[in-house]
Order: C-alpha cells, then structure tokens, then sequence
C-alpha cells in the first residue's frame, strides 16, 4: 500500500524493480511490455479504477494471499513446463494487427499443438479470421481510440 500513486515516470520511483515493473504494466492496460510513463488515458482520468492508483493497490492488497506463491518468467512459450494448470494463451494477433507488436515471428500451427497439449484448462484468444484454432465468435471490445478513431476488435476464443 506504500507504492505511489503520482508519478512523471517510473523510473525515478525509489521502490524495488518488480515494484516498478508492476506499476508500469498498470500505465498503460493492455500493454505487452511494462510502460515508463502514465498514458494518455491514465492521466486523463477517464476510467481512475482501471489505472494505476488506489483502487488498484487496495484490489492487489486484498488478493495478496492468493497471488503471493506467483513467480513470471521471460520465455518462449515451447519453454513452459506442462503443469496441471489453467492456461490463459494470448498471442500477438496472426492477422496484420498482430505485426505490431514487437515480437509477432510466431509459428501459429506449433502454437495450436502447443495449446492443445497443455494440461487443465486452456483458454486461448484471437482476432476474428483467425484460423490456427477452431476458435468461436466471444466479443466485441473496443480497440484503439485518438486520430485513428474508435475501433471495434473482434475477440474468439478456443476453450480445450
């Protein structure tokens, strides 16, 4: 509960790295990568409960004794150990969104074997189009808004 809330950039915060890297994915929801500085809708105030602040400090805190056994780890999927798990799959688009991010060279059909052999629940999501899965239509979610102007992306997903 001690982290702060205010901030120019996280990097000038005197907290521990992991301290930082948390803050910093909660700049920017959404983000592949933990973020520097607050984005646009952060410091606009529009949606306070879905940044970084109170609300979200007071939700990790309550949750603390479920969460706190948590370890990440920075690998490449086929990496993963196949534990009794369940698993939350969401890779960078296949279509052309997905070039955007910064690594997007994924094997689509090593990733449907992968997925398929995992074990426990897997829930593995996708834009509409995709086929590397037999994925069924699951949502409509807003997409990026600014100068390119709102934007709808449809969600599927593959439950196995």
């Amino acid at each position: 509960m001690s982290l702060p809330e205010l901030f120019e950039d996280v990097r000038d915060l005197k907290v521990c790295q992991e301290a930082k890297w948390l803050i910093g994915y909660w700049c920017n929801k959404g983000s592949c990568e933990p973020r520097n500085k607050p984005s646009t809708w952060m410091k606009s105030g529009v949606r306070p409960n879905s940044q970084w602040g109170t609300t979200i400090k007071n939700r990790i805190a309550s949750q603390l004794d479920g969460i706190r056994h948590w370890t990440c780890e920075q690998k490449s999927f086929d990496k993963i150990d196949n534990l009794n798990a369940t698993w939350f799959i969401d890779p960078p688009y296949s279509a052309e969104a997905g070039r955007l991010y910064t690594y997007n060279d994924i094997d689509y059909s090593a990733l449907a074997k992968w997925s398929k052999s995992r074990n426990g629940q897997k829930i593995v999501c996708e834009m509409d189009g995709a086929n590397w899965l037999p994925f069924e239509k699951f949502h409509t979610a807003k997409g990026l808004e600014g100068p390119k102007g709102k934007k709808k992306i449809k969600e599927v997903i593959w439950l196995g």
